[in-house]
């Protein structure tokens, strides 16, 4: 797994410095979301096109998760959310992944289709949103529910699907 600390001056004058002519899947270098622990906001997680970093005391060290780590790659770029335990999630091709550790992201119970999005609502309840069309060739069911988890990202009931034709959630 790579990983590294950076300090944060360091980290952005690196990420300035590789300007136009770096590229993180046929991208330039950016950064897709910035997430911050509710309650502990010098918990920060910033989604890049290359991968991941993270900072536990409000942005003075950095550490850089990358994108297998995570489990995905491409042009694709996760949501992630905190969970009131310092838990974090990421939204993959592959199911729901958690970092509980501060080292490796695994599968939570949610499965292991597609999730588009995540979100921790103000009562520290999870939600997750399926996007998983059907492919019975492969034996893949479609799953476009919404998950809630009020236990820390441990199970997963199904919220719902709201009625009508769902293709992806946003």
């Amino acid at each position: 797994m790579a990983r590294r600390l950076v300090s944060g001056c360091l980290a952005l004058a690196a990420f300035a410095a590789l300007g136009r002519e770096a590229s993180a899947n046929g991208r330039p270098p950016a950064t897709s979301t910035i997430t911050f622990r509710q309650g502990h906001e010098s918990d920060v997680a910033v989604g890049l096109t290359f991968g991941l970093l993270v900072s536990h005391d409000s942005g003075a060290t950095w550490e850089w998760v990358c994108e297998n780590a995570i489990g995905y790659g491409g042009p694709y770029d996760p949501d992630y959310a905190f969970s009131a335990s310092g838990a974090l999630f990421a939204s993959t091709f592959d199911g729901l992944k958690v970092m509980r550790d501060s080292c490796t992201f695994e599968i939570t119970s949610s499965g292991t289709g597609f999730i588009a999005t995540d979100l921790l609502g103000p009562d520290h309840t999870l939600y997750v949103a399926a996007s998983q069309q059907a492919d019975p060739g492969h034996g893949v069911a479609g799953d476009f529910n919404i998950y809630r988890s009020t236990d820390d990202g441990k199970t997963f009931p199904t919220k719902g699907q709201p009625p009508g034709v769902v293709s992806w959630w946003q």
